[in-house]
């Protein structure tokens, strides 16, 4: 998570284009010492990042599941291109169609990442489950976009910093010629159909003995991670608040209820 959010913000917030472009290609290279091609603030990310998958790579051995960490490098090349390809289309102001922005957020949105950084310390896991995350079931595709309908809805306002920067919500806007609060209103409804598929999904896969698929579906636990990762973004942006950046007034009221003045039942 930590990670994440530091690759986030760097490609949002902090890197110019070129630094980006170079700090993506030395994350497909993934060598140390592609680091010296970087500038200074940039080349603390990488090493942090590198150092998250020695710690991973070790995790992985331990537990004997070294064949996970190919595959978890492999998600961070694809966020890191997702990320580079998000700014140039907002720094360049190019508007991408609001399909294309949306297959790049299933990338964006960190998924993959997650659930390979899961891989080491989950019992049921295998290759099978990596086999299967490569095979873009539905129930990923769906949290992921269901996951970014309701990021967007509580973040565009901080993210369009009063118009310099484009966001989904404006590439809704533009693509189908619609105001900004019927764009809003139209999100706030795909978020409610990404969880009608989220849910079909998970009633598909858990009940139903049938697999039309040759790669098996994974255990139980894997596939209800994926249903708290959209929990977790449903409290994350619950009303269109944007917890994320602000915990303090959205999130810390929550865990204070639930932990620190509990109802006693």
């Amino acid at each position: 998570m930590q990670m994440i959010s530091i690759m986030d913000d760097t490609y949002d917030n902090y890197a110019t284009l070129e630094e980006a472009d170079i700090l993506t290609e030395a994350f497909e290279r993934w060598d140390i010492n592609e680091a010296e091609r970087l500038s200074d603030t940039m080349k603390v990310v990488y090493k942090f990042v590198l150092s998250i998958y020695e710690d991973y790579e070790r995790d992985a051995v331990q537990q004997q599941k070294s064949y996970a960490v190919l595959y978890a490098k492999e998600t961070v090349k694809q966020v890191a291109r997702a990320y580079n390809k998000e700014l140039k289309w907002f720094m360049g102001r190019e508007m991408p169609t609001f399909e294309e922005y949306f297959v790049n957020t299933v990338f964006t949105s960190a998924i993959y990442v997650m659930f390979a950084a899961a891989i080491p310390g989950m019992t049921s896991a295998s290759e099978e489950t990596i086999n299967w995350l490569l095979s873009e079931p539905n129930i990923i595709i769906g949290t992921a976009k269901m996951g970014r309908y309701v990021e967007d809805l509580g973040s565009h306002e901080r993210e369009n910093r009063g118009g310099e920067m484009l966001t989904a919500v404006d590439c809704y806007m533009k693509h189908h010629g619609v105001s900004k609060e019927e764009a809003l209103e139209k999100f706030v409804e795909l978020a409610e159909d990404g969880w009608k598929d989220v849910n079909k999904e998970w009633i598909k896969m858990t009940c139903s003995s049938s697999n039309n698929s040759n790669i098996p579906v994974p255990k139980e636990d894997m596939i209800e991670q994926l249903i708290n990762y959209a929990r977790v973004a449903e409290v994350t942006y619950k009303n269109c608040a944007d917890g994320y950046t602000y915990p303090e007034f959205f999130l810390g009221p929550q865990i204070a209820a639930q932990f620190l003045h509990p109802i006693i039942i």
